[in-house]
């Protein structure tokens, strides 16, 4: 498992990589891309049988932000679904209230991942180093130094010892990255602090989404890590705190 984890890992790595130092139509397309499966992994577990028009709207809004940049179309994209809803019996209301959730946590996302690409490519390693980082760390200090659970109902795996052990990884590691790309800043210790945390409840978060829905992954589709959501899941949250604290 581990070894599958390791392999799948080394080759999203470079490919992000490449997406964000250049750019352009190919990181354009790698959003589209992920918002696609994402819509889909979420519309399929939560919605489960003809969401084929919801799933896609996420991604026609997806298309509509990359040209214009423009949220307010996200409203429009919503009254679009309560129009669905409206014309098509097959759905109820928790079906629908959950396809506009899915819109909005998309259209967050897209909002906070362009909003920080702006800002500069190396701020998106930045919070990528915080997430994965303290993912990394969190694995592996629980395999060295794990006993006490952190939350044995939503994830048993995980332990005290490995979310500190985590928040110390992916604090310092991506301190570390900012002093040099960037210089010091008092900002980015005190983002720096934070950040793991949010990734840590992120991924507990989602975790109780999954065990609600009663599955293990989002999907299969990346051999060790499971669905994309499965891998961006903290991700996601961390993106958006950031975002909000470069407003302090």
């Amino acid at each position: 498992m581990m070894k599958t984890r390791v392999l799948t890992a080394l080759i999203l790595i470079p490919i992000a990589a490449l997406a964000f130092i250049s750019g352009g139509l190919l990181l354009d397309s790698l959003v589209l891309l992920c918002v696609l499966l994402i819509s889909d992994e979420l519309h399929r577990n939560i919605i489960k049988k003809d969401y084929f028009i919801l799933a896609l709207l996420p991604v026609l809004y997806a298309i509509s932000f990359i040209f214009f940049r423009n949220i307010i179309l996200l409203i429009l994209f919503i009254l679009i679904i309560l129009l669905y809803y409206v014309l098509n019996t097959r759905f109820n209301f928790y079906h629908i209230t959950t396809s506009i959730f899915i819109l909005v946590f998309i259209a967050c996302v897209l909002f906070a991942f362009y909003y920080t690409y702006e800002v500069g490519y190396k701020y998106l390693i930045y919070v990528c180093i915080a997430t994965f980082g303290c993912d990394t760390g969190a694995y592996f200090f629980g395999i060295l130094f794990g006993k006490r659970k952190l939350a044995p109902i939503l994830s048993p795996k995980k332990t005290i010892e490995g979310a500190i052990g985590g928040w110390l990884t992916g604090a310092i590691c991506s301190f570390v990255f900012i002093i040099i790309f960037a210089g010091y800043n008092w900002k980015f210790l005190l983002i720096s602090i934070i950040l793991p945390i949010i990734s840590q409840f992120g991924d507990l978060a989602f975790s109780k989404i999954k065990r609600e829905l009663n599955i293990k992954d989002f999907s299969n589709l990346l051999p060790g890590h499971g669905g994309v959501l499965d891998r961006i899941d903290s991700f996601t949250f961390t993106l958006i705190t950031f975002v909000l604290l470069m407003q302090i």
